[in-house]
C-alpha cells in the first residue's frame, strides 16, 4: 500500500537548461545511516531465519529434523513451488491441540480443527471435529477421535500419530490432509505470551466451578462478555473450559471458544508490530519449536502465511454438533462412554459440511441482526436454538424472556427491517415453514394476538415494542423445540 503523501519527483525537477545537474558529494552521515539500516535488515533477517530453520520441527524426511544447511537449500530450491493442494485451490492443514508433559493423557488431543485456505481468495475456514466422535481405529476398534495420536504412537504407525489422526478426519470429512501442525499447552501460553497477550471477544459470560487444577482438584474460572485481554494462561483456560454455565458446558461451545481465540492469535502474529518485531518474532518461534511438531517445511510456512494475507480479516468458522439440524447425534459406546456418532453412517453430511465450507448463502453477508424471544419456561431451549441458527451461518441470536406473553403457535417471524434484510427473512420462513408478518408493531398486533392464548381483550403492558438493534424477531412457543425442531434433520446445515 503506498505511503500516502510522497509523490514522485519529476525528472527534469534540478535539471537546468537541459544541462545535467552536478552531482553532489553524500556526506558522512548519508553513509552512517545506510550502514546502520542494511546491518538492521541483515539482523533481522539473520535472527529471524535462524530462528526459523532452527525451530521448526519438520517430519516429512523421515521424521528427523532438517538442518539449518538443508532448510535453507530448501528455500531455495523451492521459491516458486507450490503447496500441495495449492493447484486444486484448497490447502487442508489439520491443528492438533495436546496436553503434553506434566498432564493427564499428554498425547490425547483436546482440540481437532480442519483449518482450510483458498489459495485464489485468501479465505480461511474452521471447521472443529468434536473429540468424542467416534471412528474406527486399526487394532483397536471404536474409540473416540481424540485417542488417534496416541494410538498412533503406541502403534508406530507410519508417519506417527498425527499421520493416524489426519487420514481419520480425512476418512470423516471427505477432504485430503495435506499437513498437519500439533501444539501443546505450555506452547499455546508460551506463544499468547511472547506476542505481549491477546484479544477475544467474548460472546458470553460464564462460570466454570470445575476447572481442573495441576493437582487434579477444581478450580472456579469466570469470564464476562466482550472484548477483553488474556495473557497465556487465561487464554488456555477460556479453551479448555469443559462445564462452563451459560450453555458454555458443551464440546462445540468450547470449539467455538478455540476458533476464537485462533482468530485472535492470528489478528496479533500478522499486526504491524509483531510482524516486524523480530525479538518478538524470535520469541514466538522459539516457543514453536519447543512444543510444536509439523509435517511442513519452512518455504511451505512462509508460502502458506503469505496467500492467507490475501483474504478478508473474517475467517469462516463451524463447528460440528449433535443439535437438532447438526450432522451428528449423542450415544452411548458398550463401556457406557458417552459418544458422537454421524447421524449418516457413510458421513455424507458431515463431507457436504466439509466440502461448501468456503459457499457463503447471501443471508449471511446481510449480517441481520435476530432476536429470540422465549415465551416457554426453558430459557436454555432458545439459546438451544439461537445455537442451531449459528450453525447454519447465521449470525449469533440475542435471546431474551416473554414469560407473561403465552404464544399458541409454535413459532412466529417478524419482520422489522423493511425489507432490507430479504434474503435472511426467506431462509428463516424456509427453515421455521412459516411466513413472516411484517406490520410495524406485530406484537400489539390484533391479527398477531388473536392467534394467541393472551386474547385481543387482554392486557398487552407487559408485550414490548420492537426490540432494539432488531431487524428479525423469532418468537418462539412452548411446542416448538419439542415438536418442530426434533423433526429437522441436516437438510438445513451449515455450507
Amino acid at each position: 500500500m503506498p505511503i500516502q503523501g510522497l509523490q514522485k519527483l519529476p525528472a527534469e525537477r534540478d535539471q537546468t537548461n537541459n544541462q545535467e545537474p552536478p552531482k553532489r558529494r553524500r556526506s558522512w552521515w548519508w553513509w552512517k545511516i545506510t550502514t546502520a539500516l542494511v546491518l538492521v535488515v541483515i539482523g533481522f533477517i539473520g535472527l529471524v531465519g535462524y530462528r526459523l530453520l532452527s525451530a521448526v520441527n519438520t517430519t516429512s524426511n523421515g521424521n528427523k529434523r532438517l538442518s539449518v544447511f538443508a532448510q535453507l537449500g530448501h528455500l531455495v530450491r523451492n521459491r516458486d513451488a507450490q503447496l500441495r493442494g495449492e493447484a486444486p485451490d484448497r490447502v487442508n492443514v489439520l491443528l492438533l491441540g495436546i496436553g503434553g508433559e506434566g498432564h493427564e493423557g499428554p498425547l490425547l488431543t483436546d482440540t481437532i480443527i480442519l483449518a482450510s485456505l483458498k489459495p485464489s481468495t485468501g479465505q480461511v475456514a474452521l471447521l472443529s471435529i468434536p473429540r468424542d466422535l467416534a471412528v474406527a481405529i486399526p487394532k483397536y476398534g471404536i474409540r473416540k477421535i481424540n485417542n488417534a495420536n496416541a494410538l498412533g504412537k503406541e502403534l508406530k504407525y507410519p508417519g506417527g500419530g498425527e499421520q493416524l489422526a489426519s487420514e481419520l478426519v480425512a476418512n470423516v470429512t471427505g477432504q485430503p490432509i495435506h499437513y498437519f501442525g500439533q501444539i501443546d499447552f505450555a506452547g499455546f501460553m508460551n506463544i499468547v505470551d511472547d506476542l505481549g497477550g491477546i484479544e477475544v471477544n467474548v460472546e458470553q459470560p460464564f462460570t466454570d466451578r470445575e476447572y481442573p487444577t495441576p493437582n487434579f482438584g477444581y478450580q472456579t474460572i469466570r469470564f464476562d462478555a466482550g472484548r477483553q485481554p488474556m495473557d497465556g494462561a487465561t487464554a488456555l483456560k477460556f479453551v479448555r473450559s469443559r462445564h462452563g454455565s451459560n450453555g458454555e458446558g458443551s464440546d462445540f461451545a468450547r470449539s467455538r471458544r478455540q476458533q476464537l481465540v485462533l482468530e485472535a492469535i492470528g489478528d496479533k502474529i500478522f499486526s504491524f508490530g509483531t510482524f516486524l518485531n523480530p525479538v518478538k518474532v524470535g520469541n514466538v518461534l522459539g516457543s514453536l519449536g519447543s512444543h510444536t511438531g509439523t509435517n511442513m517445511e519452512v518455504w511451505e510456512l512462509l508460502r502458506l502465511a503469505r496467500l492467507s494475507r490475501k483474504g478478508t480479516p473474517s475467517i469462516i468458522t463451524r463447528v460440528l454438533d449433535s443439535g437438532p439440524t447438526g450432522a451428528l447425534k449423542n450415544v452411548t459406546g458398550a463401556d457406557g462412554a458417552f459418544l458422537l456418532q454421524p447421524k449418516d453412517e457413510t458421513f455424507a453430511d458431515i463431507r457436504i459440511i466439509a466440502r461448501d465450507i468456503f459457499i457463503e448463502p447471501q443471508y449471511v453477508m446481510e449480517n441481520a441482526k435476530i432476536t429470540i424471544a422465549n415465551t416457554t419456561s426453558r430459557l436454555s431451549s432458545s439459546k438451544t436454538l439461537a445455537a442451531t441458527l449459528e450453525s447454519l451461518g447465521y449470525p449469533k441470536a440475542s435471546v431474551f424472556e416473554l414469560s407473561k406473553f403465552e404464544a399458541a403457535e409454535p413459532i412466529r417471524l417478524v419482520d422489522y427491517s423493511g425489507g432490507r434484510k430479504p434474503y435472511t427473512v426467506a431462509g428463516l420462513e424456509d427453515f421455521f415453514g412459516v411466513k413472516s408478518l411484517t406490520t410495524a408493531s406485530p406484537l400489539l398486533d390484533p391479527a398477531f394476538l388473536a392467534n394467541t392464548s393472551i386474547g385481543v381483550n387482554s392486557s398487552v403492558s407487559d408485550l414490548p415494542d420492537q426490540p432494539p438493534d432488531t431487524d428479525i424477531l423469532i418468537v418462539v412457543g412452548p411446542d416448538y423445540l419439542d415438536k418442530q425442531l426434533a423433526k429437522k434433520q441436516t437438510s438445513f446445515r451449515a455450507r
